[in-house]
């Protein structure tokens, strides 16, 4: 039945994975695995008469074909290509991929580390010969002791990602002493395996959630990217923008749009910019200054000099120009010189979902946390889940956060607490923190947490080249260009919408390389060509040719904010916390469509000028910033109490000595990444929070 998928997979050992993958999968797995051999024996007899092991080629054709469009059978034909697809491509320490099979038919050189790419191999798109090595495993992880033992801290911390571990850091270093609760593990055992850290997401919480869009029917799945782990962001693809200027002010350049909660922000580009500035200095940003026409002033140069680029980004870029867009090296988290213990990149393109054996990508951990663990002043208390804030009701300040850790059920006791759990499960934690002062949660007097939800949404073009371009080389942040984010593209095109979309080219097609990530993708959350199946001789053909001769291009669509579009308690899931999951709910606004149609035309556009044979352009039936951890405005920042969650600083309106940093705060989604302003807001709550105790740090001597 696999061979029938995947032709081959049978020589390539697809036994040998199906033995070792039985072996070691969990119980759930197994029934899974059981459940799918009786779906297939029962359509067999149904279809032929006959159990399926008689069955000869033709009669397996017509059995795969059935499961396909039979919709509730379509689950299993998706569950035994990925079987198919895994057998074939991921590494053969999982059993299948016999001597590299899948891996010579694609042109893939396999697990790129430890020896990575050079730079000419990345531009020329070279040929590299490599062998079946064993994959490359490490250990990466930070574990920072205070030295008092107890539960009362200055400042309490809940989340060491992007925000947390800035403000965290900082605090400690000021002299603060801060105890850090993180719900992943202190370290993670790390690869670049694809079948672990891609299709298994080793890196990713996968709690369920509820998604409604458009008030269709409810679907359940692990909709939301998060981070797993002390220090991150450790899965991301690493591209790291500031705002523009017009991002902060968004309700003054357009005006009020019909459905929207549009506003300004309660700050501008000028009074953040020390805040990037620092922000990119400690977190280690490549890129290069002023090859952005549109990006506001700097008072400092990146800190690394670009990502080399690579032969496919050189040909986006190139057609980009061609075209009348302005391209330039995307700004991304790497360090491309070595700098203390932190090696340059080297190229191997395994950044999205992977930890980085050489320490170049930038996170929080590697950085700040791991040198303000040294002032012995940060105690970080990890596998600690917090059940809700505590808060005294004589004074209305928070006092503490409750949590369940290894240790059991505990209450760190606090001066100040920062909620860092990342937008969505920041909301979730007020919410589940209501009491008789707080009854629709805490800090949500407005009624605002959860609300004004924005992701980004995403369409993508990618082309089918005659010439190698292996886009999987290298990181994955390509080449960008501005020309149609902002108002540009109403102003300059005449578009019937306003607000506008970075564009990122020269990628693979699924931002994360690997040949079983594409073929994974291919047919599911990417269109096949005409004529192409997704799966049989056919679509193992297409892999073999496609993945090294294509590349994909982006625009990643502000989203502008509505009311309705939210997050809520659903109780009727359970997390591993014991308490309830969330409900997203979402609506397309019309702008977001018009946004779209546009969109997919000018990056296909790009793709076409680029030399592509064939051109395949797609919007995406949910948005795709939920996938990749863009989940903002849920406890939206302002000067009115009664329309905002909390200030410019992040301090909560409701609860003086509560903050809120994160993505959360977004007034506005503007069209570009937004980790590098997470940063850069988290300098500013720290210089805050750091103020309000009466000490000075870092953060606020460079503002």
């Amino acid at each position: 039945m696999l061979d029938a998928l995947f032709p081959g997979v049978a020589e390539a050992g697809a036994v040998g994975y199906l033995t070792r993958r039985l072996a070691r999968s969990s119980s759930e797995e197994r029934a899974r695995l059981r459940k799918t051999g009786f779906v297939l024996a029962g359509a067999a007899r149904a279809r032929y008469g006959r159990a399926i092991a008689s069955l000869d080629r033709p009669e397996i054709d017509g059995l795969v074909t059935a499961l396909r469009e039979h919709g509730g059978d379509a689950a299993t034909f998706w569950f035994l290509r990925s079987l198919a697809l895994e057998a074939a491509l991921a590494h053969p320490i999982h059993g299948g991929n016999k001597n590299g099979w899948g891996w010579r038919l694609v042109g893939a050189v396999g697990d790129p580390q430890p020896r990575g790419f050079t730079p000419l191999e990345v531009a020329t798109a070279a040929p590299v010969s490599r062998k079946a090595a064993a994959p490359a495993r490490w250990n990466a992880g930070l574990v920072a002791k205070g030295s008092a033992r107890t539960d009362d801290a200055d400042v309490c911390v809940v989340g060491l990602g992007a925000a947390g571990g800035v403000i965290a850091a900082e605090l400690a270093e000021a002299g603060l002493r801060v105890i850090a609760l993180e719900a992943g593990p202190s370290s993670v055992r790390a690869s670049t395996d694809e079948r672990e850290f891609n299709v298994g997401r080793a890196l990713f919480w996968t709690e369920t959630e509820t998604l409604v869009v458009n008030d269709g029917p409810p679907k359940r799945g692990a909709w939301l990217a998060r981070n797993i782990g002390v220090g991150g962001p450790l899965h991301w693809t690493t591209i790291t923008y500031r705002l523009h200027p017009s991002d902060f002010r968004v309700r003054s350049e357009v005006g009020a749009i019909p459905g929207t909660s549009l506003a300004d922000w309660p700050t501008s580009y000028a009074e953040l910019e020390p805040f990037y500035a620092r922000a990119e200095f400690e977190i280690g940003v490549a890129g290069h200054a002023g090859g952005n026409p549109y990006e506001g002033a700097r008072s400092a140069p990146f800190p690394f000099a670009p990502v080399p680029p690579s032969r496919a980004a050189t040909l986006f870029a190139d057609a980009a120009r061609r075209l009348g867009h302005t391209p330039y090296p995307t700004p991304a988290a790497i360090a491309t010189e070595r700098r203390g213990s932190r090696s340059a990149c080297n190229l191997c393109g395994r950044c999205s979902h992977y930890e980085c054996l050489r320490r170049a990508k930038g996170n929080t951990r590697d950085t700040v946390l791991a040198r303000a663990a040294r002032t012995g002043r940060l105690e970080i208390r990890a596998g600690c889940r917090a059940e809700r804030v505590s808060v005294d009701p004589r004074t209305g300040e928070a006092t503490g956060v409750r949590y369940v850790g290894p240790r059991g059920r505990r209450e760190v006791t606090a001066r100040t607490v920062v909620l860092a759990t990342g937008a969505a499960y920041q909301a979730r934690l007020l919410l589940l923190s209501a009491s008789r002062a707080h009854p629709r949660g805490l800090a949500n007097s407005s009624g605002l947490v959860g609300r004004n939800l924005m992701f980004h949404t995403n369409v993508m073009a990618w082309g089918l080249f005659d010439a190698p371009m292996y886009a999987d080389r290298g990181p994955q942040t390509g080449t960008a260009f501005d020309d149609l984010d902002e108002d540009r593209p109403r102003t300059r095109y005449g578009a019937p919408f306003v607000r506008g979309a970075a564009v990122v080219g020269g990628l693979p097609l699924t931002f994360a390389g690997g040949p079983l990530a594409f073929a994974n993708a291919a047919g599911q959350t990417a269109r096949l060509p005409g004529g192409v199946l997704p799966w049989g001789a056919g679509f193992r053909d297409f892999v073999a040719s496609a993945y090294s001769r294509h590349f994909a291009a982006f625009a990643l669509c502000e989203d502008l904010p509505m009311e309705e579009n939210r997050l809520e308690l659903d109780r009727t899931i359970r997390l591993a916390d014991g308490g309830p999951g969330l409900r997203i709910h979402y609506r397309y606004h019309p702008n977001t469509i018009a946004m779209e149609e546009f969109m997919v035309m000018k990056v296909a556009e790009v793709v076409r000028e680029a030399g592509a044979r064939e051109v395949i352009a797609q919007r995406s039936s949910v948005p795709a910033g939920m996938f990749a951890g863009h989940h903002m405005g849920t406890a939206r920042m302002g000067k009115d109490p009664l329309a905002s969650v909390a200030d410019a600083d992040g301090r909560s309106h409701d609860v003086p000595n509560l903050f809120l940093p994160g993505s959360g705060l977004f007034v506005s989604s503007a069209g570009v990444n937004p980790t590098g302003t997470i940063f850069a807001l988290a300098y500013r709550t720290a210089a805050a929070i750091a103020k309000q105790h009466g000490v000075v740090n870092n953060a606020a001597l460079s503002a």
